[in-house]
């Protein structure tokens, strides 16, 4: 929820008091977003993968928000201008276009990470890692 509200603050400072481009705005407001994300998916939502590097697990998340990056921004720009009816303010469509992508990516971050990146590996009791292994 906390990159949800990261994206969409920045993404509307960008637009409407930088008066930046839709497609550069929607890519900065993403990726701040996506660290957010990273940080909280690891200490709280999947604190259960410490088996894993940080460093292994950050380029997964990093491959699938890429990923996601794409797919959001292609929703953003093909669907900003058709939107703008919804809104009484000229040029504000991508906001509506912002909502709709960030559903779809939602969707597909959430389950690509869970599955992949946030994965927990079966614990050998033999040879459990150590908290120097983690970094």
């Amino acid at each position: 929820m906390s990159g949800t509200v990261v994206d969409f603050g920045i993404l509307t400072a960008l637009k409407e008091l930088a008066h930046m481009p839709t497609l550069p705005a929607n890519i900065i407001s993403f990726s701040t977003a996506m660290v957010n994300n990273f940080i909280w998916n690891y200490i709280w939502t999947f604190r259960d993968i410490r088996d894993k590097k940080v460093s292994v697990v950050f380029i997964q998340f990093a491959v699938i928000s890429v990923i996601g990056l794409g797919l959001n921004s292609a929703i953003v720009v093909v669907l900003e201008h058709p939107l703008n009816f919804l809104f009484t303010r000229p040029n504000t469509g991508y906001l509506a276009a912002k909502f709709l992508a960030t559903i779809a990516v939602l969707l597909w971050n959430f389950f690509a990470n869970r599955f992949w990146t946030f994965r927990q590996k079966p614990v050998d009791a033999n040879n459990p890692p150590t908290p120097s292994e983690n970094i």
